[in-house]
């Protein structure tokens, strides 16, 4: 995986979208920063420390940056990037040891419980 964060050639993208859960599930955003502020309130008094309390929000932000946050996805020819928060992360096609591919619209939460290796058959029988 490359994590620098040189610019990636746009010209040449097979497929690129944005995904943002937040703005997909509005509902439930102020229940993250609630439960955001009550765990750095119970930092800082536990702890009574401005240092550690503000590395823990950052590590809390962090843990739930992949909600809050949007995240560009590219497939190119070489193959697969991620440009998000935390930054550029790409993996080349020759490293890819399964996919789960599905309409857009299609994919749910439950997604990550079907997935297989690529190549390999479904159990029920139906035609992928």
């Amino acid at each position: 995986m490359d994590n620098s964060g040189a610019p990636a050639e746009h010209d040449d993208a097979l497929l690129d979208w944005t995904v943002h859960p937040a703005r997909d599930r509005p509902r439930h955003v102020p229940w993250v920063v609630f439960y955001l502020a009550v765990v750095v309130a119970v930092l800082h008094a536990v702890f009574a420390s401005v240092f550690l309390t503000l590395l823990g929000a950052g590590l809390l932000v962090g843990a739930a940056g992949e909600f809050l946050f949007l995240a560009r996805y590219r497939l190119t020819p070489r193959g697969a990037e991620r440009l998000g928060p935390a930054g550029r992360r790409s993996l080349a096609w020759d490293q890819v040891r399964a996919a789960y591919l599905a309409p857009l619209a299609l994919v749910d939460r439950y997604a990550t419980a079907r997935r297989r290796p690529a190549g390999e058959e479904a159990d029920d029988g139906a035609r992928p």
